[in-house]
């Protein structure tokens, strides 16, 4: 399934009574931003994230990983009545189940692009564009002040059977998964500053 950012807190929020108070578009990385939800009215910070039953936890109630898209079998979102070896917590319960491998091996490969005139210009970008007091509203002016964004991801998952010729034979008994996922970004940010006019730096009044 595609997602955004390439991560997949996005289908957190498909679980009732889940708000995000601080969405996650910087990508998997930015774990801050992976565990900013609220659910069922419990203050940010206080869900329980598990990777395969395991715990899952950072720092300030953070997730400590999130892992690609592809290696991810299922999210589950237990938001009350979950099990006592999982509430650790005074909010909900993310476990994340990911996936085994299986006796045939079987991969995925993706990537997705996101640059061009489709990405939008933040508000203060537009204001100064076209805003009449600083310049003409020219095609000059606006490809000069519209920052260049290009956001390049890759995936890849491939997974099946420990198998070592005339050695080992995993078949029906050991598995094996290897996922990867690669972000190439580039984000320029605009930045407003105010600086003293020419007149105020040659002034002796203070």
């Amino acid at each position: 399934m595609p997602m955004r950012s390439g991560s997949i807190a996005w289908l957190y929020s498909m679980a009732p009574a889940t708000v995000w108070t601080s969405r996650p578009y910087d990508g998997p990385w930015n774990i801050d931003q992976s565990s900013d939800l609220s659910v069922a009215g419990a203050r940010r910070g206080g869900i329980d994230f598990n990777v395969d039953g395991v715990s899952n936890n950072s720092y300030n109630g953070a997730t400590a990983y999130v892992p690609p898209p592809d290696m991810v079998a299922e999210v589950r979102i237990d938001i009350a009545s979950y099990d006592a070896a999982v509430g650790h917590t005074s909010g909900a319960s993310i476990n994340v189940s990911l996936k085994s491998g299986g006796n045939a091996f079987h991969g995925t490969l993706g990537a997705a692009v996101a640059s061009g005139p489709m990405l939008t210009r933040n508000f203060f970008t537009n204001r100064f564009i076209f805003d009449p007091t600083t310049g003409p509203i020219t095609p000059e002016k606006i490809k000069a002040n519209t920052p260049s964004l290009r956001w390049l991801r890759y995936s890849a998952a491939v997974g099946g059977p420990v198998y070592v010729p005339k050695l080992y034979d995993g078949r029906n008994k050991t598995f094996w998964m290897f996922g990867y996922q690669s972000h190439n970004r580039r984000r320029p940010n605009a930045t407003q500053h105010s600086v003293p006019t020419l007149e105020g730096v040659e002034s002796d009044e203070i």
